[in-house]
């Protein structure tokens, strides 16, 4: 009987041996296939892009190094003729100090700073991979490693990013500086991550509100005071009368994009579906982004008590692009955090987290062409333009339903 279990045994192990050895081939190829299209466009990238975003941030720093008014339409003209590079429209409205920080970066050839920005883009996202990798307890199994990896190199708002030569892989790893610095009660480094990412984007200010509920009073602290620091560094440099500039600029800006059509925001969508009729849009949107502040508080933020910090920081942080008044595809890149949270993590999901968290990667990490169809069309295909922006909400549902079913009645002791 013994002899028989051990041949039964030996037969099963041989035939799973050949198997698990495909699946191993399997996963590298697909890990490898992300890698190289990855590779693939950003040399690509390199040669054809002309990184019109990053060049809006020499263009304008540049003029503040020759100690010219990037208000001043005249002058702008005649920076042109100088500074000959084709850059993104729109005023300087970027804060004041920022272009004050980006001068040094001006003294190099726009051609050679574009292709070590690509590089130092890539550095970042391959730091913040394994900051994850390596600090998210859970999941490290081939199978999750490759998604991470398929994820990653298939994400269109990453390419976006690269193609534009915008910050917000910049803005990603101070995110996930700041989620490590909360699961590791570092208050230094998540109070100076979140005061940077406000200080280079605003709508990352949203992230106090998460401070103040979750009564971190000491970071709260450190991030006023840093994101103070940041604002007024070339205060000595630029003066008062440039700041008034770039707060009327600033106002203006602001009024303008919500009809810009690139904004796929829910405040960009309610603005191009009311059209004239701003002051509804206004309102609808106010309304909803009260509803979404108030399920999250009622349904997770008042259990904070008995739910790690770091999940509500994601569940804050995802709401972000979601409550911003203007969100570009671009900007989702910082929801790489999240997702590759949810992927190390996905084996403790049920099936309703898990359909929600395809739905949210389906329409986040694909390419697609509705807008085409959208444009110029009837105003019920207006909701095409904005499917990353479901995609985001779909993720902010999969960390909803996640948190519920991990940390219920249960483990609380509290009713959800």
């Amino acid at each position: 009987m013994g002899k028989d279990q051990g041949n039964f045994t030996a037969k099963i192990s041989e035939r799973l041996i050949p198997v698990a050895e495909g699946v191993n081939i399997l996963l590298a190829g697909i890990a490898a296939l992300a890698t190289l299209r990855l590779i693939h466009q950003s040399l690509k990238f390199s040669l054809n892009s002309s990184f019109i975003d990053l060049a809006y941030h020499y263009f304008y720093s540049k003029m503040i190094r020759l100690s010219l008014n990037p208000f001043d339409p005249a002058t702008i003209e005649m920076a042109e003729n100088i500074i000959s590079i084709r850059y993104a429209g729109g005023q300087a409205v970027y804060p004041p100090s920022y272009f004050f920080f980006f001068q040094p970066l001006t003294y190099i050839p726009f051609s050679i700073l574009s292709v070590m920005w690509l590089c130092f883009s890539l550095i970042l996202l391959v730091i913040v991979a394994k900051i994850l990798i390596k600090n998210v307890e859970a999941d490290r199994s081939s199978i999750a490693l490759t998604f991470v990896i398929a994820i990653v190199g298939n994400y269109q708002p990453l390419y976006e990013d690269l193609v534009l030569g915008q910050n917000n892989i910049l803005l990603l790893f101070f995110a996930v500086a700041a989620w490590y610095g909360i699961k590791n009660d570092n208050d230094w480094l998540s109070g100076i991550s979140i005061a940077v990412m406000t200080f280079i984007k605003i709508q990352y200010g949203f992230l106090f509100l998460y401070l103040i509920i979750t009564v971190k009073s000491r970071v709260i602290l450190i991030s006023a005071i840093s994101l103070l620091f940041l604002e007024f560094a070339g205060f000595p440099q630029l003066g008062l009368t440039f700041f008034k500039n770039y707060f009327f600029a600033f106002l203006h800006h602001t009024a303008e994009v919500s009809n810009d059509i690139s904004n796929i925001s829910f405040n960009g969508q309610l603005h191009k579906f009311f059209g004239k009729n701003h002051n509804i849009a206004v309102l609808m949107y106010l309304s909803i982004s009260l509803t979404f502040i108030l399920l999250a508080y009622f349904k997770i933020l008042r259990f904070r008590r008995f739910i790690p910090l770091e999940i509500l920081f994601l569940i804050m942080l995802t709401m972000v692009p979601l409550l911003s008044p203007h969100t570009e595809e671009h900007h989702l890149v910082v929801l790489l955090l999240p997702i590759i949270w949810i992927i190390l993590n996905i084996y403790r999901a049920n099936y309703i987290t898990k359909l929600f968290f395809i739905l949210s990667i389906l329409l986040l990490v694909s390419r697609y062409s509705y807008a085409r169809y959208a444009l110029n069309s009837s105003i019920l295909l207006y909701p095409l333009l904005c499917l990353k922006s479901v995609g985001a909400l779909f993720l902010f549902l999969t960390l909803v339903c996640y948190t519920l079913k991990e940390y219920d009645i249960s483990k609380t002791g509290c009713k959800i």
